[in-house]
């Protein structure tokens, strides 16, 4: 069963295409959050029937600032949750809202190495209007080989030992947070039942350096193929 909702991803678009990432190869449909949906999700985490991850993660694949709406659903999930954050490639950030970002109370807001001068510039808008940014390094794993780069980081699947979901932005509500295809989708957050839904492994599972559930031989990804999808 659902115990903790690890991340909302309130977009499923991106404005990017970076080689360390599977975006541009996956095939579900993108769009993005609407009130309705993020209500429901804050309804569960409110009542008390789900916990939200500290921090809870704005974002899956998808850029969170594309969303018009994305400084008021922060806030709004923040006035709920009190650990939250997301990562961006900080295209279009303006000095207003990353004004209004600093507002919010973000534990913290990772900025993708897309591009250098880019990444800095956000990186420093960011941080001068009172956010707590941090640079990611670059890439440190291959999202369950989705596409060829060695893995940095290895150990159990946080999904399985801790009873993890995701919510995508049209509420499907998936295993875990690297499958963006049609596998993975257990249901949607608007089941009655969804909280009750068993997270069984899936095909990627197999390609993924987070062991789950011990019952599988781990592949060393660093020298397997990307997977089809």
């Amino acid at each position: 069963m659902i115990k903790e909702i690890y991340a909302i991803e309130i977009s499923g678009v991106c404005n990017s295409s970076c080689s360390y990432c599977p975006y541009s190869k996956q095939q579900r449909e993108r769009g993005f959050m609407d009130w309705k949906t993020l209500e429901r999700v804050l309804s569960l985490i409110k009542s008390g029937q789900v916990y939200a991850s500290r921090p809870l993660h704005l974002h899956l694949f998808g850029e969170p600032l594309l969303h018009g709406a994305f400084v008021d659903k922060a806030a709004t999930i923040k006035e709920v949750c009190s650990y939250i954050s997301f990562s961006t490639n900080g295209i279009g950030l303006t000095t207003d809202l990353a004004e209004k970002l600093g507002k919010i109370g973000f534990d913290w807001i990772t900025i993708s190495p897309h591009d250098n001068r880019k990444a800095s510039n956000a990186y420093y808008l960011l941080k001068a209007c009172g956010n707590n940014v941090r640079m990611h390094g670059g890439p440190d794993h291959n999202w369950a080989g989705q596409v060829n780069h060695a893995v940095a980081w290895q150990g159990p699947c946080d999904f399985e030992k801790y009873s993890k979901a995701v919510v995508r932005w049209n509420g499907d509500v998936a295993v875990c947070c690297i499958t963006d295809n049609g596998e993975g989708v257990v249901g949607s957050i608007y089941d009655d039942d969804i909280l009750t839904k068993d997270l069984p492994e899936i095909p990627m599972c197999k390609m993924c350096h987070l062991k789950r559930g011990g019952n599988y031989d781990r592949m060393s990804i660093s020298q397997s193929e990307p997977m089809r999808i």
